[in-house]
């Protein structure tokens, strides 16, 4: 990142979660077990109906869920390309058009996704680390999850992520934004990372696949596993699948 005041705020975000004590749901404090609302109680409100409707977008947000009990079971390449495909890949129309399954702040589509591969039902997929190629859509195979020297036990704070069949990492070349939208991008940043996510969760909600939004990446050890040059690419976040 060229823009210092970007790259410290991202640095900083980085140390958030690893501090933090794990404990098991019976200690939660209260505030951690309660959802709250804002509510204008001393305001007039007016009630919204909702009517039936055979979207199917309607039917997937309605049964959309984390899944967080992975089986070890390996999944298919047509899973991967389906997945990959409806949550962040490339369209072309009759027309010649291209679009993107989601959506981008100025087209600049700065996030890229890596899968670390751990558990592949298919003889064509072997576990290890690879990019997902948007322009031609394939998986490109980079290196075994142990090339780098990286223990691939060390990559996340919770046992059981490593139960999951991949973990697909968004990262985010941050210039290909910043150059066009300054400090302000890296709000859009996030929010494409957040459409990205949200589309794997609507497609998973449609097949038996698990999906679940993961924030206990160790940061420094994965971008030394994909060989990123943190100046200029690093990593926002990811998400598990599984079966």
């Amino acid at each position: 990142m060229e823009n210092d005041a970007l790259q410290s705020l991202h640095n900083a975000s980085k140390k958030v979660y690893k501090p933090v004590t794990q404990l098991p749901p019976a200690y939660w404090p209260e505030d951690w077990k309660v959802t709250h609302y804002k509510e204008y109680t001393r305001f007039p409100s007016v009630t919204l109906p909702v009517s039936d409707t055979k979207a199917m977008i309607a039917q997937l947000t309605a049964t959309r869920s984390s899944g967080r009990s992975f089986s070890r079971r390996g999944l298919t390449l047509e899973e991967i390309g389906n997945l990959l495909k409806y949550s962040c890949g490339e369209f072309t129309h009759s027309d010649g058009s291209v679009h993107r399954a989601h959506a981008s702040a100025g087209a600049r589509y700065p996030v890229e996704i890596y899968a670390i591969v751990r558990f592949s039902s298919s003889s064509d997929l072997l576990p290890g680390v690879y990019h997902y190629n948007v322009k031609e859509h394939t998986l490109e195979y980079l290196w075994s999850d142990t090339r780098t020297g990286v223990d691939p036990n060390t990559l996340v704070a919770d046992q059981w992520a490593l139960e999951a069949s991949v973990m697909f990492v968004a990262t985010a070349v941050f210039w290909r934004s910043q150059n066009k939208y300054a400090a302000r991008s890296y709000r859009y940043i996030c929010m494409e990372a957040g459409a990205l996510i949200q589309n794997a969760y609507l497609y998973a909600s449609d097949t038996d696949l698990q999906v679940v939004g993961y924030g206990g990446v160790n940061d420094d050890k994965v971008e030394q596993l994909l060989r990123l040059d943190t100046r200029l690419e690093s990593v926002l976040c990811a998400f598990l699948v599984g079966k």
